[in-house]
């Protein structure tokens, strides 16, 4: 976790040598301070008190500075349980960030726990953002792609089945790389009906001469869908 509280009743960083409580057990924690990990806080004594927790990495921490402190790991409390979601909106959309692959019991709990929110998948292939889709639901299921580059993940979570999702890339000639390679994707689902990369691929490679062809079978290793 990126704060704790110290003994002035603050929410601070972790630092060298530094010791604190657990802003949702409050057992003791000391910072970890290295160079190989991102400075976090750990438990003293215990396991993570949230088992929604997972490893905090430069992809969590990458998140968490996009958005004002106030947001950050914002403790909430229901039905007896205290939870500490990774981005509290100010509107109370909680927004939680998942590196890992998460099985869809915890999804459904956690939905049930917080209500509106939104989550933030490290969704880097069609297969993982299948596993880790959300069951169906009244909302749209709201995928965020950060570092999108040519959006080969939005692809793959588009073919996984997400409803929303949201691509963010600086680079403007990869952005309209993206855009355009999205778009072709895109238009092919509503086309073929299919939604298996390697079958649209080939479905494309019957209607073109045998130079064309081979152009789109050699695209067939970006998304392929592990066995």
């Amino acid at each position: 976790m990126q704060y704790a509280i110290n003994e002035q009743g603050k929410r601070v960083i972790a630092y060298s040598g530094g010791r604190g409580v657990c802003p949702v057990c409050f057992s003791p924690v000391l910072a970890k301070v290295g160079v190989i990990n991102v400075r976090h806080w750990a438990h003293i004594s215990c396991d993570e008190c949230d088992n929604w927790s997972e490893p905090e990495t430069l992809w969590h921490r990458q998140w968490k500075d996009c958005v004002p402190e106030t947001w950050r790991e914002v403790v909430t409390e229901k039905n007896g349980k205290r939870r500490r979601a990774d981005i509290m909106r100010p509107d109370g959309i909680a927004v939680e960030l998942q590196h890992s692959s998460i099985s869809v019991e915890e999804i459904v709990e956690r939905e049930a726990f917080y209500g509106n929110m939104t989550w933030i998948f490290d969704a880097r292939t069609e297969y993982l953002a299948r596993l880790i889709l959300p069951p169906k639901r009244d909302t749209p299921r709201r995928l965020i792609n950060p570092f999108a580059g040519t959006m080969s993940e939005s692809i793959g979570a588009m073919l996984a089945g997400w409803e929303e999702i949201t691509a963010i890339e600086l680079d403007p000639e990869y952005a309209e790389l993206g855009r355009e390679r999205f778009e072709w994707w895109r238009a092919k689902v509503l086309e073929t009906g299919l939604t298996d990369p390697c079958a649209i691929l080939k479905s494309c490679g019957k209607q073109r001469n045998p130079k064309e062809r081979a152009g789109v079978e050699a695209q067939t290793s970006l998304f392929e869908v592990a066995s």
